[in-house]
């Protein structure tokens, strides 16, 4: 490890600079974990099961990092076997509402055509929550990595309204 002092420059303390020779590697992260799947019933009976059938002999850090290297493995499966396109199962969704709606235009309407087009708009909705909801977790990964990348951008407004706002001269009584 190397200890460098940086300029002082017009903090009233001196920056240190700590150098490491070596990389330090910590691993691969155990599995992404995206939020919704906690909601999914297959998904807790998953973990549960696989979490009271895996038995691994060691001291309890060990153990739980053994299990969830095991565990990631179980989920890819799970995962692949799931599907989870969300761009394939909404455009068939869309696809299919669409030749509900060409039904109903040339009066080959039924009832069961009103329950299939319940249950298509009820599994659009879900599917476009869930991607949505796949979106928000992931840009909030980005921001949390990459920090407010657009703040350069709110600085130049908020400077622009300052201008706009600022009084450069006043009349009073016409003069």
């Amino acid at each position: 490890m190397k200890q460098i002092g940086l300029k002082r420059a017009f903090f009233d303390y001196a920056p240190i600079l700590l150098e490491t020779t070596q990389a330090v590697n910590w691993g691969p992260i155990p599995f992404k974990m995206i939020n919704w799947w906690v909601e999914l019933e297959d998904f807790k009976q998953l973990v549960r099961r696989f979490w009271t059938n895996t038995h691994i002999e060691g001291w309890g850090s060990y153990v739980i990092k053994e299990k969830l290297k095991l565990l990631k493995s179980e989920i890819k499966i799970w995962k692949k076997d799931r599907g989870g396109d969300f761009k394939k199962e909404i455009a068939a969704a869309e696809d299919w509402l669409h030749q509900l709606d060409l039904k109903m235009e040339s009066n080959e309407w039924n009832a069961a055509n009103v329950e299939d087009r319940k249950f298509t708009l009820y599994s659009l909705e879900e599917n476009l929550l869930k991607r949505d909801r796949l979106a928000f977790q992931k840009s909030k990964v980005k921001w949390i990595k990459e920090g407010d990348a657009n703040s350069g951008y709110f600085h130049s407004v908020v400077n622009r309204r300052a201008k706009l706002a600022e009084i450069k001269c006043m009349k009073i009584n016409n003069e």
